[in-house]
């Protein structure tokens, strides 16, 4: 008897603790309960005054500023695609050919460019590249081009341009992609040639270079003694390239643009361009081995509408500047070759200051930022403009007149991303530097008293 009702009071402790512990814990889940619905009223309430301080910002403090003088860049964004302007050298047999110049090199009108050796020379073929290599190496050693030890001033412009190439590609280090490391590379490789066929003029007296110098003579002999071995050459005088690549012709493509305008640019957008070096190989009769261009540089052509060749003013003769700075391209000062209007809009043809046989990576580019130059007078941010009509290049800006707020049309003399040049079109009120006007106009109205 006294077990079981010590038994039953036990049991009737144990429930009531059961019983406390539940009801704190729903009390703790209403409080987080609570405590979650209050943050969501919080965070919604906020959000509504939010966006009803940006719909009734009208009522913001009127901010003024003074017009000053300034320049920005007259620029455009378009689609590119680089020609070959060049004229093609065929291989008049089968053979093997062996190359008398080099990349880039300039050559006169009949001038000898290549041999094509017979089949079963290929040994006395491989010997005079490895003699000539080697004549070449040594002469830029003696040169002392990019040689910082011996030589901590440049020896000629064209040794400064080399150690700012590779300085260049030095910066770049490994936070570039791999696109900007190629066009660095093309860079390097450019103006290595160009320092090559000068280092002769700085060059001494030495042992191993002329012995290297006579054995290179001494193959290209034998090889020119066989009656088989026929000689190549230039068809007429200009930059010769041995580097065969797959651009599309100028001629060809500049009158598919005239027909097609800018569709054509991006068919050929982001389109691997293909080269090959027949250089000591194999070639076939009439294969294309060999390029020759009347000028240096890189070619290209961009279509622009009438409105925007009207704000660039784009003429023959003049200097542009092209960049990709996603794609690592930066052309400075490429020449306007030619103009012609065409429909709605102008074709152009540039011609970037380059070696002939610098070439692109892709034979197209859909975006690229076009600068034509510089433009300067009085400044303002395009933010401070209302009425905005981009056809008609006008706008109006709040001014503050006799201590009110007046609006003045203007025109757009040129304009930027986010800044415009401006004139007032009331020659009767003109705008001057230091002028004061509002640059948040849609904080007042005309006729408003500023202190």
């Amino acid at each position: 008897m006294f077990r079981t009702k010590g038994k039953r009071k036990g049991t009737g402790q144990v429930t009531d603790e059961l019983r406390a512990r539940r009801q704190a814990s729903a009390r703790k889940s209403r409080i987080w309960y609570l405590a979650v619905t209050l943050l969501v009223i919080t965070t919604a309430f906020y959000a509504v005054w939010s966006i009803l301080f940006v719909m009734t910002r009208g009522g913001e403090e009127v901010r003024l500023s003074f017009i000053r003088q300034g320049s920005i860049e007259i620029s455009t964004s378009c689609p590119v695609i680089f020609l070959d302007n060049s004229a093609a050298v065929l291989s008049p047999s089968e053979g093997l050919m062996v190359p008398l110049l080099a990349d880039g090199q300039r050559a006169a009108k009949d001038a000898v460019l290549a041999l094509i050796v017979p089949p079963g020379m290929e040994a006395e073929a491989l010997l005079y590249r490895e003699a000539k290599e080697a004549y070449d190496a040594r002469l830029f050693v003696l040169g002392g081009f990019s040689d910082l030890v011996r030589f901590q001033s440049p020896r000629s412009p064209a040794d400064s341009r080399l150690r700012e190439a590779i300085q260049a590609m030095t910066d770049l280090g490994g936070r570039s992609g791999s696109v900007s490391l190629y066009y660095g590379a093309g860079r390097v490789r450019h103006e290595f040639e160009r320092a090559r066929s000068e280092s002769a003029l700085f060059s001494e007296e030495d042992e191993e270079l002329e012995r290297w110098a006579n054995e290179c003579d001494g193959i290209l002999a034998y090889l020119k003694a066989d009656p088989r071995t026929l000689v190549l050459r230039a068809p007429m005088a200009g930059e010769v390239c041995f580097t065969v690549t797959g651009l599309p012709p100028l001629d060809s493509i500049w009158q598919e643009m005239g027909r097609e305008m800018a569709a054509v640019p991006l068919r050929w957008a982001e389109r691997p361009v293909e080269r090959h070096d027949p250089r000591y190989t194999r070639v076939s009769q009439g294969e294309r081995i060999a390029a020759i261009s009347r000028f240096s540089g890189m070619n290209l052509a961009v279509y622009l509408d009438n409105q925007t060749a009207d704000l660039l003013s784009i003429k023959v003769g003049g200097r542009v500047d092209l960049a990709d700075s996603a794609g690592g391209l930066k052309l400075s000062g490429c020449r306007v070759e030619r103009v012609e209007k065409i429909g709605p809009g102008r074709l152009y043809l540039f011609v970037c200051d380059d070696a002939a046989c610098t070439f692109p990576r892709y034979a197209a580019v859909a975006d690229v930022k076009l600068v034509a130059g510089q433009s300067s007078g009085l400044r303002v941010p395009l933010a401070s403009l209302f009425d905005l009509d981009e056809d008609a290049l006008s706008a109006s800006l709040r001014c503050v007149k006799g201590g009110v707020t007046q609006t003045i049309e203007v025109e757009l003399v040129a304009r930027g991303d986010n800044y415009a040049l401006i004139r007032s079109k009331d020659e009767e009120r003109p705008l001057r530097e230091a002028d004061l006007y509002v640059a948040n106009p849609w904080s007042t109205a005309d006729g408003q008293l500023i202190d």
